[in-house]
């Protein structure tokens, strides 16, 4: 192993990572030695260690050559516990690995302004969505802040089930009494695929702050009728009211439910110019910029939604236009919502929701409410008939990632594996000269990109400065063609595609061999049933 100078440092390093290592011989140079190679006389040469019976030579040769991910080391746990010990050991190896020791290291000392921590991980549910992520700071006490985003499958439900058990752990959530919180949930869209698991999320867990996309009710009842959810279903009761099937059904405890309206052509707010990582001191706290709650039918839809059964005590709000939600500072979460239906609905259509809708949201029993919504069904049914599709085009997308917050390095490592063995994809370490650094994630759920008109919508939107940012992004709608522009890709140009499918579910074919093709050089992952992917970053400011 080739290094400039650090050859000791690093033996020394691994040797406190694995169990029955040890340092052997130190040779050092000889003013022979050190003249025609201009190592100091006396200097170390080389450094021969041992790491589990493996015998390694750590050599100080100078700077003519460095590390490539040619070499890794594979550490076989056996608990998940394991894992994270091993993954906090590691935090730093790659600065040996990948500089040779050129740049130092900045350690969590009186130094370093800022150490910040992240996690992006995406769950093996087959045919799906179910991805959650944290960030904490080394030095503040108390919980990290917690997101989940989508909480579905359509393949076995069993899976989603361990993926949920499995949040207390990824999440870093203490197992005490009482319901554990997690501070964000954002579903993409209401597609089972993507909800299925909602309800025993929600029961397990405590939310401060649940994002929904907003859909007018018209939107929702033909969302729920182009997936064949009839009056007799429980399942309808959330098309019609999201917020009191959420409040009701799952025994939820949750702070707000903020809907997100159509983005509209506008651009997210982005701050002009870099500005210091601020300091925390106490909880986070999720900055949320709300509309007007008189502004518009919306505000109306809001207003009933609410007010009914039990949904009182869920405060209800609809998120200012094109706004941020900010934490503490130095993260944001932006969600983007192409809201796009395809045309208008037949008047004769419209007339119907509309005289069924106090019906709908305020009956007073089931019975008024089954009579209401087969009214409407039928009235769809005679324009569209029972297999037509007029898709609403309607996604919540996600990013989340640092604002204009300057740094001074950034760590990152990649895994993908199963619950208690992963692999490292890949590694980096950027020493951030101007700028922000790559390290964002983009949450796109079942969202359509597939033209050049949307594709530019959304840049627009999120701004040049966040796309070029990004690093993990969720590929659309599990990898489908139709969800997708030729060159997307590129325009994005993530450092990880994740592809959360089912391969080998019979009649989707995703990921479409098209779309797999064109993100194969932007480190696509295959999410299914029995691999996930987690991506770890550690910020640090000096």
């Amino acid at each position: 192993m080739w290094f400039d100078d650090q050859a000791e440092d690093a033996a020394k390093f691994y040797v406190s990572i694995f169990k029955n290592s040890k340092i052997g011989e130190i040779t050092r140079y000889d003013e022979q030695a050190a003249k025609p190679t201009g190592r100091p006389a006396g200097s170390v040469m080389t450094v021969e260690f041992e790491l589990e019976g493996q015998e390694f030579v750590a050599l100080n040769g100078g700077p003519m050559f460095k590390f490539t991910e040619a070499i890794s080391f594979v550490v076989n746990c056996d608990t998940q516990e394991e894992v994270d010990r091993q993954v906090a050991k590691e935090a730093v190896r790659w600065v040996y690995l990948g500089h040779a020791g050129n740049i130092p290291v900045p350690h969590d000392d009186a130094t370093t302004k800022l150490n910040l921590y992240t996690q992006y991980c995406f769950y093996p549910v087959g045919q799906g969505l179910f991805a959650s992520g944290f960030i904490a700071q080394s030095r503040k006490s108390g919980p990290p802040f917690r997101w989940v985003y989508d909480c579905g499958t359509s393949s076995k439900q069993s899976n989603l089930r361990k993926a949920i058990c499995s949040l207390e752990q990824d999440l870093q959530l203490k197992s005490e009494e009482g319901k554990q919180q997690i501070d964000l949930v954002t579903i993409s869209h209401f597609d089972r695929d993507h909800i299925s698991g909602l309800t025993e999320l929600l029961s397990q867990f405590s939310v401060d702050t649940l994002l929904l996309p907003y859909m007018s009710l018209e939107e929702r009842l033909v969302l729920a009728f182009e997936q064949n959810i009839d009056s007799q279903q429980s399942l309808i009761r959330f098309f019609v009211n999201p917020v009191e099937y959420i409040v009701e059904n799952t025994g939820a405890q949750i702070r707000q439910i903020v809907f997100v309206p159509g983005s509209g052509g506008q651009s997210a707010p982005d701050d002009e110019g870099e500005i210091a990582p601020p300091t925390l001191d106490g909880p986070w706290a999720l900055n949320v910029t709300v509309a007007d709650p008189d502004a518009g039918d919306e505000g109306e839809d809001l207003k009933v939604m609410g007010e009914s059964g039990n949904t009182k005590r869920v405060a209800v709000h609809m998120l200012k236009p094109a706004s941020t939600l900010t934490l503490a500072g130095f993260w944001e979460f932006v969600p983007y919502n192409d809201s796009n239906p395809k045309g208008r609905l037949p008047k004769a259509l419209r007339n119907q929701i509309n005289r069924g809708r106090q019906q709908l949201l305020t009956g007073s029993s089931d019975e008024i409410r089954r009579s209401a919504l087969a009214g409407i069904r039928a009235s769809y049914d005679r324009h569209f008939g029972r297999t037509a599709l007029q898709r609403n085009v309607i996604s919540l997308f996600l990013y989340s990632g640092l604002p204009r917050v300057r740094m001074g390095r950034i760590y990152i490592e990649s895994f993908t594996g199963s619950r208690h063995r992963l692999w490292r994809l890949w590694r980096a370490d950027q020493q951030v000269a101007n700028g922000t650094p790559r390290s964002s994630v983009l949450y796109t759920g079942d969202g359509y990109l597939n033209t050049k008109a949307r594709i530019d919508r959304m840049t627009r939107f999120l701004r040049p400065r966040r796309i070029g940012q990004l690093s993990c992004l969720q590929v659309m709608h599990h990898g489908a063609e139709g969800n997708w522009h030729s060159g997307l890709a590129a325009a994005l140009s993530p450092d990880v595609s994740v592809f959360s499918s089912d391969p080998h579910h019979r009649g989707l074919g995703h990921p479409h061999a098209a779309v797999l093709r064109d993100f194969w050089p932007y480190g696509p992952v295959q999410v299914d049933i029995r691999h996930g992917y987690k991506q770890r970053t550690r910020f640090v400011c000096v």
